[in-house]
């Protein structure tokens, strides 16, 4: 017994007659579980109703109550019947029916003070789980929210977006806006719909006090509200005879931003008008805040196709589901309809037919990927932190293995000590939990921006703390929590305890072995999917970084001008309009060369074309030829320093009224002319009538977006009208050019021309570069932490490891064999571990590998040899976490090892 402390022991008769009857060794155990009590309390120790204090059952028949005086510091402890105890209560009928409820309760608040006597355990698998819950939660969040959140209109998974379909290149489907003509064959044909209404956008310049404003103006057809299920906060919507006039009954609803923006808020705005390029408009409503659909509407006007217009495919189309259909029998609608086009439209209807998607799909399309890429890391991510807690919890067991030793002596049931380690595991995982929640809304915010534009400004991404959100919280902390604390309660489980006693608890089971070695084995697999995916997603960020884009972004600012109003409808107009812009940017001293284009190539999307070579004969159901399209000025290549490998640039021959020419790139020009004998050969679109173009050149390969891979450029000059040159984008090559300059030489020619978009090319790469960056970056963080994780936990579980084999280390000591012998040895059996490891997590990074490699577009395996240095890193970083614990152990003398066990 302690003299440190002035304490005492009195026993009841019976009570003492059991106590003497126990063997020795158990008869240790309770000395030494009576000097446990003069340091803390255990963990299953409840405060009584009484004046007794604190009591604690050992075993059924044993009650052990104290009383503590802290200012004499005396411990009184009363070892007495527990039926005896249990008779002087209150009557058995009063808490028969809690004693269940109230065991529990008791366990709980052990559990409680247990993980307050080790703060710094608590601590730190507390912030460990924070992370991985956090994490985990914030992307489930995210997730949950794009696959499973409200859309911006009533009902939003019955509306369906019905598209015009074409054979890719790659033998896939690409999808495009629908001509009005197709529009009303589905309108007034469907059987699937209770509605179908289009929207077609354009671009409009806001005028009033200060220069002219750019804003995106959709045009509705009849029905539209209705069909969305969407109402203004203010005013109406649009009347009948209103949508029956179009664009002619000047009326407009303003998206809520708009309004605040130009208004103020102002709820008089309503009743007012709105002047623009072209006309004016009354106000007529406000939409509700966020609705800006699509295409980040700012104003909504009436609109009415026209039947006959079967080559602009400009319209984007929604429909309503009718009760009881679904998307595939809509999609066999539509295939009938188009079949019934093509029989009575021959050579008018180009396409493959019609695609239905719901309106979800059409907002996430392939953008997910980066998503569903951060979910497959969190995920791996969360087992590894749940990896790290099994660790510091078997350590935990297994050091306290002892005090579970001395309650099973005392008689305490295996399931209630496999119940309060279970209960204290989930206890520290509910407190991680917590945490992890407190950590969504910000790390949701962090991680939305890795969500395209598309989305954020569509959908709210704003992660809440929602049913869903708290019911994958739950699972985690109870699944993750069992299942670490009965891995944890092994630890105990078929000790000896005349052995334990012996070695001071320094035993170890062969199950607790090899459960130590299958977390080592988990913690090296684990952090080495980590980091082989973070590996792939930074080399494809490499590579896209470092790609030669064909032409020289640097140096290049680019502006957007919409040309859609009456001045510019007709093609000498135009003409004079960009000569003028060109002419006047030139004047500033500061400008080498200015170009137009109708596609940026490094942003704002992109036009297709299908295309016929003259003189290529082609099976009829062959799929068609499909290019990008794109419009440009003669000064094209010289701005953006594209080379013209073959022929000549467009010059003043190519104007209008002139034959047709065109320029192609080098990957059309091999497809078709292998021998390089392009120039001179003629294509055109392959529509009815033919028009032939002359290829006057053939220019480099250069970057473009979207899907088919070779190119042609048609001359601005000789055609400036039609629907992919509404909107066009100055490139303007020089120094010291900004976005003052532009939009003053704009206004000066025309101020109710509203430029847009001014930004360099260097800035669009960047923007391209983003997302791949950003989950470059987020990968290496994850496999950083990962790395650090599996750095902490194979040091605490190989310095345990080490810490179990001091004895035998001793032994082999006080043998002979020597320190480079005892290192060898112990570098054996990490090495059979880190084999095991690396084996295991080879497996599985492949397959995360294909997963990542199929969601993102362009990214490829990692090369062997960043495998290879990975697989080094993990190795140092695991041979690190044995060296120290081997080196601390190898500096114990060994006689006194050998003395103290």
């Amino acid at each position: 017994m302690s003299a440190a402390r002035e304490w005492r022991v009195e026993l009841s008769t019976r009570a003492a007659e059991r106590v003497r009857g126990l063997e020795p060794p158990y008869r240790d155990v309770l000395r030494r579980s009576l000097d446990q009590l003069t340091e803390g309390l255990p963990s299953d120790a409840r405060e009584g109703t009484e004046a007794d204090g604190w009591t604690w059952e050992p075993r059924p028949g044993l009650l052990i109550r104290l009383l503590v005086h802290a200012e004499r510091r005396v411990i009184l402890v009363f070892a007495v019947e527990a039926e005896a105890a249990r008779s002087s209560s209150d009557s058995p009928s009063r808490w028969s029916g809690l004693r269940w409820p109230t065991g529990l309760l008791m366990d709980v608040r052990g559990a409680l003070r247990s993980l307050r006597r080790a703060p710094s355990f608590t601590i730190g698998v507390v912030l460990t789980l924070a992370l991985g819950i956090g994490g985990a939660s914030t992307v489930f969040g995210l997730v949950h929210t794009v696959f499973r959140g409200s859309l911006p209109f009533e009902d939003g998974d019955r509306v369906v977006r019905i598209l015009s379909r074409s054979v890719a290149t790659d033998g896939g489907d690409r999808l495009f806006n629908v001509t009005p003509r197709d529009f009303v064959l589905v309108r007034d044909g469907h059987r699937s719909f209770t509605g179908v209404v289009a929207q077609s956008g354009r671009s409009i310049s806001l005028l009033g006090e200060g220069p002219a404003q750019r804003a995106s103006a959709i045009g509705v057809s009849s029905g539209w509200s209705d069909l969305l299920g969407v109402q203004p906060i203010l005013g109406r919507t649009f009347t009948p005879e209103e949508e029956a006039l179009g664009r002619d009954a000047g009326v407009a609803l303003l998206s809520h931003a708009l309004w605040q923006q130009r208004f103020g808020g102002d709820p008089s705005a309503v009743g007012s008008d709105l002047l623009f390029d072209g006309g004016s408009a009354r106000v007529v409503g406000i939409m509700p805040p966020r609705f800006s659909y699509p295409y980040d509407a700012d104003l909504w006007t009436p609109w009415r196709p026209d039947p006959a217009d079967w080559t602009t495919s400009s319209l984007n189309i929604v429909a309503r589901l009718r009760p009881g259909a679904d998307v595939p029998s809509a999609q066999l609608d539509v295939d009938a309809l188009y079949a019934d086009l093509r029989a009575e439209s021959a050579g008018t209807a180009p396409n493959e037919g019609f695609g239905v998607r719901t309106s979800r799909e059409d907002f996430i399309r392939t953008q997910a990927a980066s998503l569903q890429s951060l979910a497959i890391a969190v995920f791996f991510l969360l087992l590894l932190v749940c990896v790290n807690v099994a660790n510091l919890l078997l350590a935990r067991g297994a050091a306290r293995r002892q005090e579970i030793a001395v309650r099973a002596a005392l008689g305490a049931g295996r399931a209630r000590q496999i119940r309060a380690v279970v209960l204290e595991s989930v206890l520290v995982f509910a407190l991680g939990g917590v945490a992890g929640l407190a950590l969504v809304p910000t790390l949701g915010t962090a991680s939305s921006v890795l969500i395209p534009d598309v989305l954020r400004t569509q959908l709210d991404l704003s992660v809440r703390v929602g049913p869903a959100l708290l019911g994958f919280t739950a699972a985690i902390v109870l699944v993750g929590g069992a299942l670490a604390g009965w891995l944890g309660a092994r630890t105990g489980r078929g000790s000896d305890l005349n052995g334990l006693l012996r070695s001071g608890g320094r035993g170890s089971t062969a199950s607790s072995g090899r459960m130590r070695n299958a977390l080592i084995v988990s913690e090296l697999a684990l952090s080495l999917v980590l980091l082989i995916g973070a590996g792939v997603l930074a080399d494809h960020f490499r590579r896209l970084q470092t790609r030669d884009l064909g032409f020289e972004p640097v140096g290049v600012v680019t502006a957007q001008l919409p040309l859609q109003h009456e001045r510019y409808d007709d093609p000498h107009a135009r003409v004079r309009l960009y000569e003028e812009v060109r002419d006047a940017l030139g004047r500033s001293g500061r400008v080498e060369s200015v170009a137009l284009t109708s596609v940026n190539p490094l942003c704002c999307g992109d036009w297709g074309a299908r295309i016929r070579v003259e003189g290529l004969e082609r099976p009829a159901d062959a799929p068609p030829i499909t290019i990008h399209h794109r419009y440009v000025s003669r000064e094209y290549f010289e701005a953006m320093e594209l080379p013209i490998v073959a022929g000549r640039a467009f010059d003043a021959t190519d104007a209008i009224d002139t034959p047709l020419s065109v320029i192609i790139d080098e990957d059309l020009a091999a497809r078709f002319w292998p021998d390089g004998d392009a120039v001179g050969r003629r294509i055109s679109m392959d529509r009815d009538p033919v028009q032939w173009r002359t290829i006057v050149g053939v220019a480099a390969r250069a970057h473009a977006e979207g899907d088919p891979r070779e190119s042609w450029y048609l001359p601005f000059e000789q055609q400036p009208l039609g629907g992919s040159n509404e909107i066009v984008h100055l490139m303007i090559r020089g120094e010291g050019v900004d976005e003052t300059l532009v939009r003053g030489t704009v206004a000066d020619v025309d101020p109710a021309l509203a430029v847009f978009g001014v930004s360099t090319m260097e800035e669009h790469r960047d923007e391209r570069l983003a997302q791949d960056r950003i989950g470059a970056v987020v990968g290496l963080v994850f496999a950083g932490v990962g790395l650090l994780l599996a750095a902490v936990g194979l040091y605490g579980l190989l310095a345990y490891h080490v810490e179990l084999r001091r004895r035998e280390l001793g032994m082999r000591v006080a043998l002979g064999a020597t320190r480079v012998e005892i290192s060898t040895w112990m570098l054996g059996q990490t090495g059979r571990l880190l084999a095991a490891g690396l084996g295991i997590g080879l497996v599985l990074a492949y397959g995360a590998t294909q997963v990542v490699v199929s969601l993102v577009a362009g990214a490829r395996p990692a090369p062997a040899g960043v495998v290879l240095a990975l697989c080094g890193v993990l190795a140092l970083t695991a041979l690190a976490a044995m060296t120290i614990p081997t080196v601390r152990a190898l500096g114990t003398d060994p006689a006194t090892v050998l003395r103290n066990d």
